[in-house]
């Protein structure tokens, strides 16, 4: 009979939980069979190192003293053999906590999981081993070690029973990719794949097939070629259309004028892309007007006969809510008004989601910040919210100096003070001097974006500055002040004055006729008239959005100064996000110069194109019409084109492909757009305290005689 049963040598595991392993009671007549059950079941928890078992008589009975000597602590947990995955990432699949006991089970547990993570990445012959190192007779660190082999690439992805689609239309909605010119794609990840499958049946669904199965995924491994084949089995079902579209609890708005805004239309392929837009777009509309909570829910009937799904659009309008107050935090600099006069909504008035929106675009749009969160929380009563804008200020002051080469202005010294946001009321102001081989140019600049928070702009702008010229040098010395204020839609009206000294000095005896004209100092009076739609993502680095600009500038008549005549210009440039992170860039820029009243064109008016702003692969002044001794004079006519893809590499560093074609004609001339030159190219940019900085190299793609293959390009500041 067992009259004691003792529990020795435990320290991380609880005494009851040993009790509760064992067979053994106390109480109950003693067994070896038991007992050495018991044994072999205290071994198999992986708790213990040793178990030993001691009888003595007691009481007329058994007492039992069992001594156990546990596993090591873990002290440590390492990873090593590893190369295609990070460390970092294989511990986050590891579930050992530092501090307890290493039992063997669980090593063996997480080394499967690890193993099972690299076979997730293709590495289908991945081995991983732990193993235990004493670091004192209670601790021991944790070893994982790797031995990865080869990586399994995708041979082949393949379909069975689809018939609307191709395999290769199918592949493309995948991540999972096949193996493409021996390095790219093919690798297989698990979790991936899974997607993938909600992916197809997401895109049956939304070009009509409302009863599609899409079958998981047959994985067939080749150890020996060490390639994997796909397999997906697809059911399409037919393909259902739109029948009839209703709408039911709107008041607020006609059912017509809801209906109409919504592509979801009779007789159109159903899809459930195209449906859950459409019901986003009708609880914006409502949103426009107050009613924040407005529900719309679809309700759908498969007519299978037919092949048509009818749908009822329920709608559950809700209060119609007002903005109680506004509430700014984080704004330590920037001034309260500043923030608020982006948002076209004021207290008390009828909240607005898509002024909202909006507010929160020309808030990133300043530059003044580096997070911006809008959220919406109850107000005092049930029909009122109150706003909430967080933000977190960045730097917008700057000092610098720097150096570099231009491939333009030649070596140059740069030194700049700005601050985009003076004393936080959102007024530019800037000052700076740049000393070059080839351009020397002292800028006085002052903008106040909203003056006295109304819509409109006030802008001051003073130079002086010097150009070289091959043949002679270029003084230019004035002004400019700009007013400016929203016109329609988006549109910006700009009025500006300028008024400017210029001379032209130390001509060579190479320089061209028309500069040779204009020896000495004049003086230019003019007003220019410029329309702005800029719907960018941002000033500096714009991801997405256009910008259209034209301009009109009349010079002398009545205006005075030395100088007759208009300038007709038009700049359009086009950002979309294409696949991954990479951007795409159409630009196009168009220009005239027109003489008036008997006077010549400036030359400083006139277009010498090449550089990295019109044509790149060209030099400046490369690119437009020469006179019969092969010297530029300048085109008073100008057409360019530039494509670009621009992608991520590192941090604030970022690659550029570009296409360029553009020419400039004289008055003789028109515009021609087969006379035009090519180039392309490639180039780094980055950003610095001094501006984004691009380094450009292109190439001619219509070399001729005598002329390089190319032009390497440098430049500071933002491009198109």
């Amino acid at each position: 009979m067992v009259k004691e049963l003792v529990i020795r040598g435990n320290r991380k595991i609880e005494e009851s939980t040993i009790r509760f392993k064992m067979k053994t009671r106390v109480g109950e007549p003693f067994s070896v069979e038991t007992l050495r059950e018991d044994v072999k079941a205290l071994y198999a928890t992986g708790y213990f190192d040793q178990v030993e078992v001691e009888a003595e008589g007691f009481e007329g009975g058994l007492r039992l003293i069992v001594r156990v000597k546990e596993k090591p602590y873990i002290k440590e947990i390492l990873v090593e053999g590893n190369k295609a995955l990070d460390s970092k990432k294989i511990r986050e699949r590891i579930d050992l906590p530092l501090g307890s006991i290493a039992n063997t089970v669980s090593l063996n547990q997480n080394a499967e999981k690890v193993r099972l993570l690299y076979e997730e990445q293709g590495y289908y012959q991945a081995t991983v081993t732990p193993r235990l190192e004493m670091i004192s007779e209670n601790e021991a660190k944790v070893v994982f070690s790797i031995r990865e082999g080869p990586a399994f690439k995708i041979e082949e992805i393949a379909f069975s029973g689809n018939q609307a689609f191709s395999a290769s239309k199918l592949r493309k909605q995948m991540k999972t990719k096949e193996l493409f010119l021996f390095f790219f794609y093919g690798t297989l990840k698990g979790s991936e794949l899974k997607a993938d499958v909600d992916r197809l049946k997401a895109f049956y669904l939304n070009h009509g097939y409302l009863e599609v199965k899409v079958g998981e995924p047959r994985v067939e491994v080749d150890q020996e070629a060490k390639k994997i084949r796909i397999r997906i089995d697809v059911e399409e079902g037919p393909q259902f259309k739109v029948g009839k579209v209703s709408i039911t609890g709107n008041t607020v708005y006609p059912a017509k004028d809801l209906l109409q805004g919504i592509q979801t239309k009779e007789g159109e392929v159903f899809s459930y892309e195209v449906l859950q837009r459409d019901l986003f777009a009708i609880t914006d509309k409502y949103g426009e007007k107050g009613y924040l909570f407005a529900d719309v829910s679809p309700l759908t009937d498969l007519d299978r006969e037919k092949l048509l799904v009818n749908i009822k659009l329920s709608v559950q309008e809700g209060k119609q809510i007002r903005l109680e107050r506004i509430e700014i935090s984080g704004n330590d600099r920037t001034r309260d008004n500043v923030i608020r006069r982006e948002f076209r909504i004021a207290e008390t008035d009828i909240y607005d989601t898509q002024a909202v929106r909006k507010g929160k675009e020309a808030l990133n749009y300043l530059g003044f910040f580096e997070e911006i969160k809008v959220d919406t929380v109850p107000g005092s009563a049930e029909d009122q919210m109150i706003l909430k804008v967080g933000v977190k200020e960045r730097l917008t002051g700057t000092f610098s100096l720097g150096g570099g080469y231009g491939s333009v202005d030649g070596l140059m010294a740069m030194a700049q003070i700005a601050e985009s946001n003076l004393l936080g009321t959102g007024i530019r102001l800037s000052l700076s001097a740049e000393i070059a081989q080839r351009r020397t140019r002292f800028n006085f600049n002052f903008f106040d974006p909203k003056v006295y928070d109304t819509d409109n702009s006030v802008g001051l702008n003073l130079y002086n500055q010097v150009r070289y010229y091959s043949d002679w040098k270029e003084g230019r010395m004035g002004g400019d002040v700009t007013y400016g204020r929203p016109i329609y839609w988006q549109i910006e009206g700009y009025t500006t004055y300028r008024y400017e000294k210029i001379r032209i000095f130390d001509l060579s005896s190479r320089a061209p006729e028309v500069v040779r004209d204009q020896r000495g100092k004049v003086s230019i009076s003019s007003l220019t008239f410029a329309l702005l739609r800029d719907l960018r993502d941002s000033r500096i680095d714009p991801t997405k959005g256009s910008k259209s600009l034209a301009s009109f500038q009349y010079a002398g008549g009545f205006l005075g100064g030395d100088y007759s005549f208009a300038k007709y210009e038009g700049d359009f440039s086009y950002y979309q996000p294409l696949y991954w992170k990479i951007v795409g860039l159409v630009h196009g820029n168009i220009g005239y110069v027109q003489s008036l009243a008997g006077s010549k064109i400036p030359v400083w008016e006139r277009y010498f194109l090449g550089g990295p702003t019109t044509v790149r692969g060209f030099k400046f002044q490369e690119v437009g019409p020469r006179d019969e001794h092969g010297r530029p004079y300048g085109g008073n006519k100008k057409l360019i084109f530039n494509a670009e893809l621009i992608f991520p590499l590192i941090e604030t560093f970022k690659g550029v492909i570009f296409y360029d074609r553009g020419n400039s004609w004289g008055e003789g001339e028109n515009f021609s757009l087969t006379d035009m030159r090519e180039g392309v190219g490639v180039g780094l940019r980055f950003f610095s305290p001094l501006g984004p900085i691009r380094l450009e190299y292109g190439w001619k793609l219509d070399r001729r005689k005598d002329e390089r293959r190319g032009e390497f390009h440098f430049m500071v500041g933002a491009f198109f």
